[in-house]
């Protein structure tokens, strides 16, 4: 009888083994190492070069001792080229920046016709001949991709000249001139350290006089007015260090 009972706890233990042990909590496997992913930032400051086209518009209107007219405007078109160098703070996805840039600019026009008050055949000439700019950006990323607006001051060497043959008569006026600038454009981070941009600059450089005595005293002066230039520029810049990425923690 004793080794029927034996027997009998034996076979109920086998028995019920599997079901205990499925009942135990299992340890879950160790997970699977994740290497860090890189996340860029726009974080850094850098130096670039541009190139593009610019267009310059100017309203000039002549004096006389009778009286004044409008002479038209002697739009000039042309190429500039040049350099940038900037700084650039990212918090989320806002970046916000300061950059100061310098082009060499070739933007000519002429504009002849014939004077209403005297019937002076005139030539009216323009050119931009290079451009300064000191502006903050504000921009929006979305990981490489950012884009932004822009705005400040703005410099630039110009010269106007009129000429009256029948007078004959014939002035140049040069120098630098002050004004401001707005823009905005697209950059793309295609590396770590580089980047390229596609930008639209309008500036705005104010009024500017010529003198015309001319013989005779029949001109007293020219107003130049709503001197202004704009730019398409594309761009390639470099980021200084390792500014393009920040690193993410492993996971495991």
């Amino acid at each position: 009888m004793k080794k029927i009972l034996m027997a009998g706890v034996a076979a109920a233990t086998f028995c019920g083994a599997p079901a205990l042990a499925a009942d135990l909590p299992m340890k879950a496997p160790p997970r699977a190492y994740v290497a860090p992913v890189p996340m860029f930032t726009w974080n850094g400051c850098y130096v670039g070069a541009n190139v593009g086209g610019a267009w310059a518009r100017g309203d000039a209107n002549v004096t006389y001792a009778t009286g004044s007219e409008d002479l038209g405007h002697p739009n000039g078109s042309g190429w500039a080229g040049g350099g940038q160098l900037g700084c650039d703070v990212q918090s989320g996805n806002w970046v916000f920046g300061v950059e100061t840039m310098w082009d060499a600019v070739s933007a000519n026009g002429t504009r002849g016709g014939t004077t209403v008050v005297n019937s002076w055949p005139y030539s009216l000439h323009g050119t931009v001949d290079w451009f300064g700019t000191l502006t903050g950006r504000l921009g929006y990323a979305v990981d490489r991709s950012l884009l932004y607006v822009k705005a400040g001051g703005a410099w630039g060497g110009m010269h106007e000249s009129l000429s009256l043959p029948i007078v004959p008569f014939s002035a140049t006026t040069s120098g630098n001139g002050g004004g401001w600038v707005v823009g905005g454009g697209w950059e793309y981070a295609f590396a770590p350290n580089w980047s390229m941009k596609l930008e639209y600059d309008y500036m705005g450089f104010g009024n500017r006089d010529i003198g015309c005595a001319a013989a005779g005293g029949g001109c007293d002066h020219v107003h130049v007015s709503g001197q202004s230039l704009q730019t398409v520029l594309v761009g390639l810049n470099y980021r200084f260090g390792d500014m393009g990425k920040a690193p993410v923690s492993a996971r495991y």
